[in-house]
């Protein structure tokens, strides 16, 4: 097991599924955990589930479609833990279709979660970790269809593409603004890739098509 005592971790749609269960096994390494979410009942029960592991740990109200509600989750983030040395943009939703059947609605509403909140997440993460300067991590959750495609998951597909494209575009210089100190490493890790991690850190898991 991993040692990440003092380690401040974000993870968005950390409230169930994948994202809750790297929460907790981010929480039993001894990392304090931010948990964003939607929905304020599974908030609750998250933060519930990590603090009877001992852990410190805190929820934050956010939808990363709004980027009001980011920037403002990050700053209550801030204000709780003090710092962020990693940041999970696990959020996401999907919406099949068969693709002429597809609206821009529907393309839209999966964009704006999926990689817009995603960059939105980002951004704000080395923002903070740019300003602090010593380093952080961002890690964004993708998926095999991001590669392969996959049938009545066009939107889908092409945001997870996106971000891999978004992950691979953070690479230095972007990201070691002037005289900031540390290395700030990004990284995609494949949807298949992501339940393999949580499981390694967490023997519970609860599917959940859509996190947050």
């Amino acid at each position: 097991m991993f040692d990440l005592k003092g380690h401040v971790a974000v993870v968005t749609g950390g409230n169930g599924g994948i994202g809750l269960a790297m929460a907790t096994g981010l929480a039993k390494a001894g990392a304090r955990v931010a948990v964003w979410g939607r929905n304020a009942e599974k908030n609750a029960a998250a933060i519930d589930s990590l603090l009877s592991l001992g852990a410190e740990a805190a929820a934050f109200a956010c939808d990363v479609a709004d980027e009001t509600e980011i920037v403002t989750a990050m700053r209550a983030t801030l204000a709780r833990f003090g710092r962020v040395d990693s940041c999970f943009a696990n959020a996401g939703v999907g919406r099949p279709k068969a693709f002429l059947e597809m609206t821009t609605g529907d393309w839209d509403a999966v964009m704006r979660v999926n990689l817009v909140g995603a960059f939105l997440t980002m951004r704000e993460a080395i923002k903070h970790m740019v300003e602090r300067g010593g380093g952080g991590k961002v890690v964004g959750i993708a998926s095999v269809g991001s590669i392969h495609g996959m049938p009545r998951q066009a939107s889908y597909a092409a945001s997870k593409a996106g971000l891999c494209a978004l992950i691979r575009s953070l690479g230095d210089p972007p990201m070691n603004h002037g005289n900031a100190a540390g290395h700030y490493f990004s990284t995609v890790v494949e949807r298949a890739a992501a339940v393999a991690l949580a499981l390694a850190l967490s023997a519970d898991l609860v599917a959940d098509p859509e996190d947050g």
